[in-house]
């Protein structure tokens, strides 16, 4: 309680995802046996979520681990906003390295959904190698968003326990009036977003 009164400055979806997170998530990660370092997956669009995902790195990750620590167990928010370099975007590898990140944190996912459906990769982002790797992808070559393709990657197309994947669903009227970083306008992406 004293931690979420410490944040009251943040707006109150931050601070029940956050509290969620912490009743939730740490005690999994707490009973973690061979994994000592375990890694939990962030998936969302960026613009939208940006105070969220401030939120889980810089206060709930120490908080995780704090909680943690007397079972030696160390534990890492994966936000790959700072994870992608320009370089590596301009050589179409942000696709690859989204998925790859998703495999390393296996088992711990967790979704923030809004309502921006995100950035859809080109067809030429698919390399081939990674669409023989993950076959599944073919049917989604430059139709699906980033967003869309790592939550498949983490939890709809994978064998994991339903208790290590979490979904927080933003209420659809924080976007309103916020302008195009929180809302999705064209009706194929809000069709694609509802399904």
């Amino acid at each position: 309680q004293e931690t979420l009164r410490a944040w009251g400055h943040l707006r109150s979806a931050s601070i029940l995802m956050a509290h969620h997170f912490l009743v939730h998530v740490a005690p999994v990660l707490a009973r973690q046996g061979a994994d000592r370092n375990p890694r939990i997956f962030v998936s969302s669009t960026f613009r939208d979520f940006r105070e969220e995902r401030n939120l889980l790195k810089q206060q709930v990750e120490p908080q995780i681990n704090k909680f943690a620590q007397n079972r030696m167990v160390r534990a890492t928010v994966i936000d790959l906003r700072w994870g992608i370099t320009d370089e590596q975007s301009s050589k179409g590898m942000t696709l690859p390295l989204c998925l790859q990140q998703v495999e390393h944190c296996r088992p711990f996912f967790v979704g923030l959904l809004g309502q921006r459906y995100g950035w859809v990769p080109a067809a030429d982002a698919f390399p081939g190698e990674l669409m023989q790797r993950i076959p599944w992808l073919q049917k989604h070559v430059g139709g699906s968003s980033l967003t869309e393709l790592e939550i498949r990657h983490g939890t709809l197309e994978a064998a994991i326990a339903k208790d290590d994947a979490y979904f927080y669903f933003r209420d659809a009227a924080y976007a309103v009036g916020r302008g195009p970083d929180f809302e999705t306008t064209s009706p194929e992406e809000i069709t694609k977003l509802e399904s």
